[in-house]
């Protein structure tokens, strides 16, 4: 009994996981654009700008990240002194 509620309980999460990630990817070009429009987002803060699809406009000499691994691990501190 405890395995169907170990398997249940991971897929619970791994759903809300996937749900939440794919919500922040969808909605963050919307509302960082909305925010834009209003004039209310913040000035000290580096938010990417989104073309017309919503994907990031990256600017020249950055690469697209090719992995997950290299999204999760991404530091804007240290790409910010790279700079």
């Amino acid at each position: 009994m405890g395995r169907i509620n170990m398997f249940n309980a991971s897929v619970i999460i791994l759903t809300s996981f996937v749900g939440v990630w794919t919500g922040v990817r969808f909605f963050e070009p919307i509302v960082v654009e909305k925010l834009r429009e209003d004039g209310a987002l913040r000035q000290d803060m580096k938010f990417p700008k989104y073309d017309e699809n919503g994907d990031p406009i990256l600017p020249e000499g950055v690469k697209q990240p090719e992995s997950l691994m290299d999204v999760l691990t991404f530091d804007p501190n240290k790409a910010d002194k790279d700079e």
